[in-house]
């Protein structure tokens, strides 16, 4: 079975600055590695932190760790796929990544991996990368109250407080973006249902310097043909 491997480094850069009481330069670039067989195709792109971003080597070998998973499982499928099933198609495996934020505070990014396994159509998985670059630590939806109460230099929400708030306000962002007038109880139900004020349906997110912003699954507020929605929110709002 032929295979080759190519790891490429993205001809482009991003340059992004920030003064304080020096002006430096934070750098991040992306890495391209893609793998092709006669069963599957790999197809990864990545961000890569360069030495100038505090705790850039933490950030990269969490987003190493967290691609390596999956690619480790999508193997297995393929194996399953090849072995147990007879397939014949190159089954897909592709990483993306969209930036949203790197300065002397924060560092904010969204993985996408996307799978087909068979069936109708391949299913995406969403991982975000927040990081608080002066403590090193990752912003969770646990952490994140804590975060926007710094931010806006208002009292800190209970985890309850902060859901019920996040529920309420991303709610007309999402009707806006959904046609609930056919299957109208149906439709508005699953959006409802999607967005209670659980953790687990926030816990998808993406920070930039004015805006808190929430990633919904495929599925969890509408049929797969709407794809991933979104709700932006000012931090203000909180």
């Amino acid at each position: 079975m032929k295979q080759f491997f190519l790891v490429l480094t993205s001809i482009f850069s991003l340059f992004l600055f920030f003064s304080c009481q020096s002006t430096k330069r934070l750098e991040l670039s992306q890495k391209r590695e893609t793998e092709n067989t006669n069963y599957y195709e790999i197809e990864i792109e990545k961000p890569l932190l360069k030495d100038s971003v505090p705790y850039a080597k933490k950030i990269n070998a969490h987003i190493d760790e967290i691609i390596g998973a999956q690619r480790a499982s999508f193997l297995k499928i393929v194996r399953d796929y090849t072995e147990d099933w007879g397939g014949t198609h190159k089954l897909p495996f592709f990483v993306s990544w969209k930036f949203y934020q790197l300065d002397d505070a924060i560092f904010s990014s969204l993985l996408t991996v996307y799978v087909y396994a068979g069936g109708a159509h391949g299913y995406t998985m969403l991982f975000p990368i927040n990081y608080d670059l002066e403590t090193g630590e990752e912003i969770t939806i646990d952490t994140l109250p804590l975060y926007i109460g710094k931010k806006t230099k208002k009292k800190e929400k209970t985890s309850s407080e902060f859901l019920e708030v996040a529920s309420r306000l991303s709610k007309p962002k999402i009707f806006s973006q959904v046609d609930t007038k056919h299957n109208t109880e149906l439709a508005i139900n699953w959006i409802e249902e999607g967005l209670e004020p659980k953790k687990e349906n926030f816990s998808y997110f993406t920070l930039t310097e004015k805006n808190l912003i929430f990633h919904f699954a495929e599925y969890q507020l509408a049929p797969y043909y709407y794809g991933r929605l979104e709700a932006s929110i000012p931090y203000k709002k909180f």
